[in-house]
């Protein structure tokens, strides 16, 4: 810009205490142009509020790292499998039909759920299939009942807080979600997802009421794995063993082609010799 007369909006700058290092178009020219207002309708970039963000980013990973322990140093089988869980689910890569058909599992023919035996069985298939005992939602419900009734002769206050929190929970992860914008998914499938999200703390007055919320809040995810996804690996493993599937099948990989199916019997065959020499060598030995 090399006129004044270009834009009424703009005087010459006489220089800065900050200064500013002027762009590339103002240092060809020379010269170093600021607005007076910003009346003239120019566009006004609103920026996002990264604290609340990182906010819940932060919350979300603290909950994911957690195990069954409270301790961090102590581990076991089911303190890894909460972890494992969380970590897939988190990322939407737990081990259904359709991620193991994509790796050619050899058991696995077909992506179709084999409970209703009607969808692909993808992440968001596992919550609302057919077959499930129960919906996330029927979940929530049981969770917050159960915690009002341990709560109804130990403690009245904390009793009437879970009271007031439990209708707007319900209300609350009934909205559409924010976060999750593919699919017009509601905001309970963040929770089921392990994304907690940081608008739940505005329904909450005080300290205690926050940690009611997150005791809540856990035990429901907690609640929707056990109740649909470990059901869920149940079912699947029954109907593996009815169809005779070893877990050695589960291991080998779906032959694809003729030529697959050549190559692994070769290699079968020269196994099973290299098996047969070391064997006949060992016996020499002794």
């Amino acid at each position: 810009m090399s006129n004044m007369d270009d834009s009424p909006n703009l005087i010459k700058c006489s220089g800065c205490e900050k200064n500013i290092s002027k762009g590339s178009k103002a240092m060809q020219h020379n010269k170093c142009w600021i607005y007076l207002d910003n009346n003239s309708g120019a566009r006004v970039i609103n920026y996002r509020k990264h604290k609340d963000a990182l906010d819940v980013e932060r919350k979300t990973f603290n909950f994911i790292q957690k195990g069954s322990s409270s301790n961090k140093k102590f581990t076991n089988g089911d303190d890894n499998a909460l972890r494992s869980y969380k970590i897939k689910n988190l990322l939407k890569i737990l081990p259904t039909y359709t991620i193991l058909f994509e790796r050619n599992c050899g058991h696995i023919l077909t992506d179709v759920c084999l409970r209703c035996e009607s969808e692909v069985e993808d992440w968001e298939h596992i919550w609302i299939c057919d077959d499930n005992d129960k919906s996330e939602y029927e979940i929530l419900l049981d969770t917050l009942i159960t915690t009002e009734e341990k709560l109804k002769d130990l403690d009245k206050e904390k009793y009437k807080s879970v009271r007031i929190l439990a209708k707007e929970m319900v209300n609350f992860l009934n909205t559409p979600s924010n976060i999750l914008i593919i699919g017009n998914q509601l905001r309970i499938r963040e929770l089921t997802r392990g994304i907690f999200n940081n608008e739940l703390y505005k329904l909450c007055n005080s300290k205690q009421e926050r940690q009611l919320l997150e005791e809540i809040w856990e035990n429901c995810y907690l609640n929707i794995r056990s109740g649909i996804w470990l059901q869920r690996c149940e079912k699947a493993n029954e109907i593996d063993k009815r169809k005779g599937v070893t877990k050695n099948d589960k291991k080998r990989k779906r032959l694809t082609s003729g030529i697959d199916e050549v190559e692994t019997n070769t290699l079968d065959e020269e196994r099973g010799k290299n098996n047969n020499n070391n064997h006949k060598k060992k016996s020499t030995k002794c």
